[in-house]
C-alpha cells in the first residue's frame, strides 16, 4: 500500500467517523441542525477523498473523467452545507449571496452531467503520469469546459460569502468566532479553490488534493462543534452551583421552590416546599379532586382557585400572588404565600400554558403582626374618637354649667341621703336614685362618681327623656358607619365614651322597653354592639340611673322591665324634697343670691325674716330648681339691698299632696298650730286635739324643722 493509499484513505474514514458521529447526535437531538450540516460536510469530504483517489489511480482517460464527474457530487454538498452552516451557526451572511452561491453550484453541477464528460473538460484525450510523494499518479489531458467558469464563479463568491459572514461576526464584537471559524474557512476554501483553479489550468502539474484543505475545514468545524458540548457542559455545571446556591439562599430564607409542568400534570416541589406544609422529605402533597392541596383551609379555596386561574390565564398578567391557610398533620394553623410566573407557549388562538413555577414563604409570623398592628390601630381610632368624645362631652357640661354644683344643706334628710352615698360611692354597685322633679338627683349622682375610684375620668350623662326615641340605641351604644340613613361617620356610644368611669342615665323610666333588654346585658356582663355591627365591645362602666317615676309601679304595668328593675334597685337612694329639708331653705337662698348678685351685678344683702318664714311655709312644689328660678326673678326684680319675692299662689294647683310619712305629719302639725294660733299646751291645745303630751309635740316640731312664724 502506498502513501497515496495511506493518506487519502486516512482522510476519508476520519471524516466518514466525525460524520457518523455528529449524524447520531443530531439523531437523539433533532434540534441541533448544525451537527447534520456538519455530517454532511464531513461526508463531502469523504467522497471527494474517494474520487481524488480514483482520479490518481485511474488507467484510462474514460476512468478519470468519470471520476472526475462525479467528484463534483460531494463539491456540491460541501459548498451547500458549508453555507447552510455559516447561516445557521454563526447566524451572518448576507442571504442573497447564500441563495446565489447555492443556484450558481446547482446549475453548474447540472452543466456536469448535461455538457461534455464533465464539468471542467469537454473530452479528457489523455492521461499523463507524474511523480508524487514517490510514486506515479495520473492526471488529465483534454479540451477545457468552458461550463467551468460557472462553478468557479460560484466559488468565487462562496469566499465572499464566508467573508462577508466573518466580518458581521467580527463586528458584533466575537473576534474569536470570526477568526477561527469564518477565517479558517474562508482559507481552507479559497487555497482549495486556487488549487483546483492551477491544475486544472494546467498552470501546476499536479492532482487534485482539494479533499486535503477540505479536511482542515472540518477540523475547524469539529473544534468549533466541540466547544459547544464543552460549553454546554461548563454551563450545565455553572447551572448546577446557581442552583444550588439559590436552593441555600431559599432554604436561608425559608422559602419552597416548585414547579408544575401543564404538559404531564406533575409537580416538583423542594425539601422546603414540604417541611412548610409540615411533611417529611419523602412525603408526596395530597390534593383534592379540583387539585387544590388538601391542607388548605376551606374558606380560602375559592380564592386559591381563582389566583391559579388568572395566573394559568394566557390574556392575563401571567402571575401568581396569593395568600392562604393551611392546616398542618401537627394541628398548626400556618399562614402561606405562593408567587410564581407562568410560562406560555404558542401564538395567537393556540398559546397555552406550559409550566407555573414560583416559591412558597411562611407568612404567619407578618400575619400575626399586621393582625396586632392592625388591633393597635384600631384601638388608637378607639381612643382618638373617645377623647374627641369626651372633648365634645366636657364641652357641652360646661356649657350647661351654672354654677351650682355642690349640694348644699344640714338637715337631718339631706344628711342621711350623703351618709348613703358615701356608703356606696366605693363600691361598683348600681345605684338608682329617685326623687322628684328639682331634687338635685344629678349632683348626687356626680357626688358619688366624685367619692369613687373613676373620679379621675368625667362622669358621662344621659338624660333619656330628651332624646328621641329612634337616636336612642345609637346615642348609647353608637354606630357603624352607614348603619342607617344619614349615619355619614362612625360614631362611638356613651357607653363605649364611659369604659373605666361612671354613666349617669337620667329618667331611666323613659327608657323603650327594647333597650331596656340592651341596658340589661350592659349590666350582666358589660357588653354590648354598636349599631350596624355584629363586633361585641366591653366596657366597665358604673351605672347610676334617677327617676321621678314610680318603677314599681311601672313594673307592674308592664312599661319597666322587672329583671332590670331589680338590676338597678340594688341600692336605692332617694333625694328628698325641698319641703322635707326647710332647714336647708335660708343657706340654699343666700347661696343663690350671691350666684345672681356676682351674675347681675347686684348688691342685695339682706332678706327679710317675713320673706325667709314664706319660703319655708311654701310647699316647693318643684323643689329645688323652683327656690333658684324665685330668687333669680327676685333679684331682677328687687330694687334696693333687701330681696323681694313674690311666692306664687299655693292655690293655683300646683300644690303636691305629701309623699312621705314625715311630709304628711309636718303638714298636719302645721295646719293643727295654725288653727289654735300656737298654742301648744293647756286646754284646746294642739298637744291636747293631737292626742299627745306637750313635751312629744314639741320633740316632734324640733325634728320637722317647725318653728312659730314671728309677728
Amino acid at each position: 500500500m502506498t502513501w497515496v493509499t495511506v493518506i487519502w484513505s486516512m482522510v476519508a474514514s476520519a471524516c466518514l467517523t466525525l460524520a457518523a458521529m455528529h449524524l447520531l447526535v443530531w439523531y437523539r437531538m433533532p434540534r441541533t441542525w448544525a451537527n447534520l450540516l456538519y455530517s454532511l460536510t464531513a461526508l463531502a469530504t469523504t467522497g471527494l477523498a474517494g474520487c481524488e483517489l480514483w482520479m490518481m489511480r485511474a488507467q484510462t482517460s474514460e476512468q478519470f473523467g468519470t471520476a472526475l464527474r462525479w467528484l463534483h457530487v460531494p463539491a456540491w454538498a460541501m459548498i451547500v452545507s458549508l453555507v447552510l452552516f455559516v447561516r445557521l451557526h454563526l447566524r451572518a451572511g448576507r442571504p442573497w449571496l447564500a441563495w446565489t452561491v447555492c443556484t450558481l453550484r446547482t446549475f453548474s453541477l447540472l452543466m456536469n452531467f448535461l455538457v461534455g464528460q464533465n464539468l471542467n473538460y469537454r473530452e479528457v484525450t489523455g492521461l499523463r503520469h507524474i511523480p508524487f510523494i514517490g510514486e506515479s499518479v495520473s492526471v488529465a489531458e483534454g479540451v477545457s469546459n468552458p461550463w467551468m467558469l460557472v462553478g468557479q464563479l460560484s466559488l468565487v463568491l462562496w469566499v465572499a460569502f464566508v467573508a462577508d459572514a466573518a466580518t458581521t461576526v467580527w463586528r458584533r464584537g466575537n473576534r474569536r468566532e470570526a477568526l477561527v471559524v469564518g477565517g479558517s474557512i474562508m482559507f481552507f476554501v479559497l487555497a482549495s479553490t486556487v488549487q483546483a483553479v492551477l491544475v486544472l489550468w494546467q498552470i501546476i502539474h499536479s492532482p487534485l488534493t482539494t479533499s486535503l484543505f477540505y479536511l482542515g475545514v472540518v477540523a475547524v468545524m469539529a473544534y468549533e462543534m466541540s466547544r459547544e458540548p464543552l460549553r454546554a457542559t461548563q454551563l450545565s455545571e455553572d447551572l448546577r452551583q446557581s442552583q444550588e446556591r439559590l436552593r441555600q439562599a431559599a432554604q436561608a430564607a425559608g422559602f419552597g421552590v416548585y414547579l408544575y409542568d401543564f404538559a404531564t400534570d406533575e409537580t416538583s416541589y423542594s425539601t422546603e416546599f414540604l417541611a412548610l406544609h409540615g411533611l417529611p422529605v419523602d412525603a408526596t402533597l395530597e390534593l383534592d379532586s379540583d387539585l387544590v392541596p388538601k391542607a388548605i383551609h376551606p374558606d380560602d379555596k375559592a380564592g386559591f382557585l381563582a389566583g391559579m386561574k388568572a395566573a394559568n390565564d394566557p390574556h392575563g398578567p401571567g402571575t401568581l400572588d396569593l395568600e392562604y391557610r393551611i392546616s398542618r398533620r401537627d394541628g398548626q394553623l400556618r399562614w402561606l404565600r405562593a408567587r410564581g410566573r407562568t410560562v406560555f407557549t404558542g401564538s395567537g388562538q393556540s398559546i397555552r400554558p406550559l409550566r407555573l413555577d414560583g416559591i412558597l414563604q411562611d407568612t404567619t409570623e407578618r400575619k400575626r403582626l399586621e393582625l396586632e398592628l392592625r388591633q393597635g390601630l384600631d384601638e388608637v381610632q378607639r381612643l382618638r374618637d373617645q377623647l374627641q368624645m369626651e372633648n365634645m362631652y366636657l364641652r357641652e357640661q360646661v356649657k350647661r354649667a351654672d354654677g351650682h354644683d355642690e349640694i348644699l344643706g344640714e338637715s337631718e334628710a339631706i344628711l342621711q341621703m350623703l351618709a348613703k352615698a358615701k356608703q356606696v360611692a366605693l363600691t361598683d354597685t348600681a345605684v338608682l336614685i329617685t326623687g322628684e322633679t328639682g331634687t338635685g338627683k344629678e349632683l348626687l349622682a356626680q357626688a358619688i362618681h366624685d367619692m369613687s375610684r373613676r373620679k379621675t375620668r368625667s362622669m358621662v350623662k344621659v338624660n333619656c327623656a330628651a332624646l328621641p326615641a329612634p337616636l336612642i340605641e345609637s346615642e348609647l351604644f353608637g354606630r357603624e358607619k352607614g348603619a342607617f340613613t344619614g349615619a355619614m361617620t362612625r360614631q362611638i356610644g356613651r357607653f363605649e365614651l364611659a369604659d373605666g368611669s361612671t354613666i349617669f342615665l337620667d329618667e331611666i323610666g323613659d327608657l323603650p322597653v327594647d333597650l331596656q333588654v340592651k341596658l340589661l346585658r350592659v349590666l350582666q356582663d358589660g357588653g354590648f354592639e354598636r349599631l350596624g355591627s355584629n363586633h361585641t365591645i366591653t366596657a366597665d362602666v358604673r351605672v347610676i340611673a334617677a327617676t321621678n317615676h314610680n318603677l314599681g309601679g311601672m313594673v307592674r304595668n308592664g312599661t319597666f322591665r322587672e329583671d332590670l328593675f331589680h338590676r338597678l334597685d340594688v341600692f336605692p337612694i332617694e333625694a328628698p324634697p325641698l319641703r322635707a329639708r326647710v332647714d336647708d331653705i335660708p343657706l340654699l337662698t343666700w347661696k343663690f343670691v350671691a350666684e345672681f348678685n356676682k351674675k347681675m351685678g347686684r348688691s342685695i344683702d339682706s332678706i327679710p325674716k317675713h320673706v325667709m318664714e314664706q319660703l319655708k311655709q311654701y310647699p316647693w312644689p318643684g323643689n329645688v330648681r323652683e327656690l333658684r328660678n324665685l330668687v333669680e326673678r327676685a333679684a331682677i326684680v328687687s330694687t334696693g339691698r333687701a330681696l323681694k319675692i313674690e311666692l306664687p299662689s299655693v292655690d293655683n294647683g300646683l300644690e303636691p299632696l305629701p309623699v312621705t310619712l314625715e311630709e304628711a305629719e309636718r303638714k298636719h302639725i302645721l295646719e293643727m298650730l295654725e288653727r289654735v294660733h300656737w298654742r301648744i299646751s293647756g286646754h284646746d291645745g294642739a298637744a291636747e286635739i293631737l292626742g299627745v303630751r306637750p313635751t312629744t309635740l314639741h320633740s316632734r316640731m324640733k325634728k320637722l324643722g317647725i318653728s312659730r312664724p314671728k309677728t
